[in-house]
C-alpha cells in the first residue's frame, strides 16, 4: 500500500512538472495600428474630426522571441524582445477646384492640376518592444484557454513620414514635433495553447495593445494629444525547455 501511495504522488510530481515546465518561442502578430485623439480646444476638434474622416488603420507586423515561466498550475510569467511598428495613414483622391472656397467636407484639393491624383500618406514608428505579461490558464484541457495582462517598454528605433510611397519633405523647425523616445504599453490578450507533441506547442492569441505614454512631446498642451494603439493576432511556436 505504501509502494503504491509512493509510486501515486512520484508519478503526480513529474506529470506536473511536465506541464509546468519552462519554454522558449518565436512569435509574430498581424496588427492594425491607429491613433487616439484628445482634443484640447475648439481648433483641435475642429481638426480632429478633419483627420478622423480622412485617416485609417495601418496594417503591420511584429516579431520576436519569448520566454514563458510557469508560476504555478494557474499562472505564467511571460517576456520577449520583439520588433514592432505603430502608425496610421491616409489613401484618398486630390480633386481639382478653382476656388478653396469650393472645397467639398472631408478632402484632399488644389487648384494646380498637376497634384490632382491618388494620394497616399503615412506615418510609421520602429519600436524595440520588451512584452512583459502574466497569463492566467482558465482550464486544464488540451486547448488551455488563458488570459493575458501586460506592460511593455516600447523604445523608439526609427520614424518615418511617408507621401506616395517618398520620403515627406520636412517642415521647418518650428513646425516639428518631438517623438517620446520611450513608451509604456498596456496590452490584454485571450488565446489558446495547442499542443504538438510531446515538446512543441503553438499558439493563437487575439491582443489589444494602447500606448499609455503620449506619442508627442506636448508641455503646454499646444498639439492634440496623441496615443498609438493596435489590435492583432499573435501566433507562435514555442518548446518546452
Amino acid at each position: 500500500m505504501k509502494a503504491s501511495l509512493l509510486m501515486f504522488f512520484c508519478t503526480l510530481s513529474l506529470l506536473t512538472a511536465a506541464q509546468n515546465r519552462s519554454a522558449i518561442g518565436l512569435t509574430t502578430s498581424l496588427d492594425l495600428n491607429y491613433r487616439d485623439f484628445r482634443p484640447q480646444s475648439d481648433l483641435h476638434e475642429w481638426l480632429t474630426e478633419s483627420r478622423n474622416n480622412l485617416e485609417s488603420a495601418l496594417p503591420t507586423l511584429r516579431f520576436g522571441v519569448e520566454y514563458l515561466h510557469p508560476i504555478n498550475s494557474r499562472w505564467t510569467f511571460r517576456v520577449g524582445a520583439r520588433m514592432a511598428r505603430g502608425g496610421y495613414q491616409m489613401k484618398t483622391e486630390v480633386i481639382l477646384v478653382s476656388s478653396f472656397s469650393e472645397a467639398p467636407e472631408n478632402t484632399l484639393v488644389t487648384e494646380d492640376p498637376a497634384f490632382v491624383g491618388p494620394f497616399e500618406w503615412r506615418e510609421e514608428f520602429d519600436f524595440w518592444e520588451i512584452p512583459v505579461a502574466v497569463q492566467y490558464q482558465f482550464h486544464r484541457s488540451p486547448w488551455l484557454p488563458y488570459v493575458e495582462l501586460g506592460m511593455s517598454p516600447h523604445l523608439l528605433r526609427d520614424e518615418r513620414e511617408l507621401v506616395n510611397g517618398e520620403p515627406a519633405t520636412p517642415l521647418p523647425p518650428e513646425f516639428q514635433t518631438t517623438t517620446q523616445k520611450l513608451q509604456l504599453v498596456g496590452s490584454l490578450g485571450i488565446g489558446w495553447r495547442i499542443p504538438v507533441g510531446k515538446y512543441w506547442q503553438t499558439y493563437a492569441q487575439p491582443t489589444f495593445r494602447y500606448h499609455l505614454t503620449e506619442l508627442y512631446e506636448n508641455p503646454d498642451d499646444e498639439l492634440i494629444e496623441t496615443h498609438l494603439w493596435n489590435g492583432g493576432l499573435e501566433v507562435g511556436i514555442r518548446r518546452r525547455l
